[in-house]
């Protein structure tokens, strides 16, 4: 919820709103309440073809639409995704159909990685069994990830790994949120030109909103969710959902939707 009233949100910026609240989060009640009341402009149609399942999903593409939106993807680029949770896996089917030569998935654990090349033909990396600049460096012939989306997050330095495993000038845009500061080796990613950027949430592209757009992908077929969901429960099993969310690595969860 932005204030509708400052500079970037006139502009169309509202994401980043000095004022923004999150509904359902500590700033505003309402996620899994039998009923809520939000501002008109915040409600979306979801189109008769698309199931509330992936419907569920629109808010994890419309961050992807964002992060392709401050990094654009160009026929031919060679893409790496550090993460594999719902955002990455997004993320790289957003490049795919931007027109991305390959799209490499880098994470863990083992089912989502599967799940990236099987069913969303993307190349993998396990980075708690291989070594991520070595494999990149031999994906893509000693050039490099011309584009690498970071999708982690948390505590972990992906910054210096998205330098390390980056093309000359190649482009980094930073999507997960930290809770450590990050740090990189300047003269290393200087000597490389490489340009980064960062993305928060989601806007308005061209005057249309993100979210809207990610819909109408959804809408078109465009974008399949239905790799990322991977587990349902019932409400009366929210807490177990919670659970397996949490245990990616005993469960190999990716998104797990509670159904009412």
């Amino acid at each position: 919820m932005p204030c509708n009233d400052c500079p970037q949100c006139l502009n169309g910026n509202y994401n980043i709103c000095s004022k923004l609240r999150h509904i359902g989060g500590v700033q505003r009640g309402g996620g899994f309440a039998e009923y809520m009341t939000i501002p008109e402009d915040n409600a979306y149609h979801l189109p008769d073809q698309l199931s509330f399942e992936a419907g569920a999903l629109a808010e994890v593409y419309a961050v992807a639409v964002h992060a392709l939106s401050r990094t654009p993807v160009q026929p031919g680029d060679l893409v790496a995704v550090i993460g594999s949770g719902p955002v990455g896996l997004a993320i790289a089917q957003m490049a795919d159909i931007a027109g991305a030569q390959a799209v490499m998935v880098l994470g863990k654990p083992e089912q989502p990685l599967q799940i990236a090349q099987q069913m969303m033909f993307c190349h993998t990396i396990n980075v708690d069994r291989q070594d991520p600049v070595e494999e990149v460096k031999a994906w893509s012939r000693g050039i490099g990830a011309t584009v690498v989306f970071e999708a982690v997050g948390g505590r972990a330095n992906t910054l210096q790994q998205a330098t390390e495993i980056a093309a000359k000038r190649g482009r980094i845009c930073m999507v997960g949120g930290h809770s450590a500061p990050l740090t990189l080796h300047e003269r290393y990613a200087r000597s490389k030109e490489l340009t980064i950027s960062w993305s928060f949430c989601y806007g308005r592209r061209d005057g249309r909103k993100e979210f809207q757009l990610a819909i109408d992908l959804l809408a078109a077929g465009k974008l399949n969710p239905d790799p990322l969901i991977t587990h349902q429960f019932p409400l009366d099993q929210v807490i177990k959902a919670f659970d397996v969310a949490a245990g990616r690595e005993e469960y190999g969860s990716i998104k797990v939707l509670v159904l009412p």
